[in-house]
């Protein structure tokens, strides 16, 4: 049986085999990541069972063992931040990338060194936001700024220094506002 990943949780799999009237239920935890979303991947709930070990593997790395994609996004966006932590992800999907600058902002990237989220703390940089939304944002809210900018697999979303989240399409018409 298949799974669709179309969901961010953390869940359980259970593999049943039935022999001689006997259910077994082996239990592995899993991790569904935005990866997964944005690749609109299937994975058979066996091969997660069976492969459990082998699906994530992370590991601290230095911002010098970072993909050259992710340097090039680095100094154009934040030529001034330092990294203070870097993490590469292996999963079934391939290497994903998460990290911490010394300013307090958390950038994640997907399998193919893109950014897929930018997390901080105070208005983030007007390079790091698609440009059709940055306008809006500015014409509509114009006495706040955006802390915060994701990437879903069909829309992409910003929360303002108010608390409040828009969601706009992928290619960054405004949708509506999610408080």
């Amino acid at each position: 049986m298949k799974k669709h990943f179309n969901k961010i949780v953390s869940g359980t799999v259970f593999t049943l085999l039935l022999g001689s009237g006997v259910v077994f239920a082996q239990n592995v935890q899993i991790e569904k990541t935005e990866e997964a979303i944005n690749e609109g991947v299937t994975i058979s709930s066996n091969d997660l069972a069976n492969n459990h070990s082998k699906i994530y593997k992370d590991e601290i790395i230095s911002a010098a063992d970072l993909p050259k994609e992710i340097k090039k996004y680095m100094s154009k966006h934040f030529p001034n931040a330092k990294v203070i932590k870097a993490k590469k992800e292996e999963t079934l999907l391939g290497v994903h990338h998460e990290l911490k600058l010394d300013n307090g902002v958390e950038l994640e990237f997907n399998g193919k060194n893109e950014i897929i989220e930018v997390d901080g703390s105070t208005k983030l940089p007007d390079s790091v936001i698609p440009s059709s939304i940055l306008k809006y944002v500015k014409s509509n809210y114009a006495e706040n700024s955006i802390v915060e900018w994701k990437l879903d697999r069909n829309k992409q979303e910003v929360e303002l220094d108010n608390g409040i989240e828009l969601e706009f399409t992928k290619e960054g018409k405004f949708i509506r506002i999610d408080q």
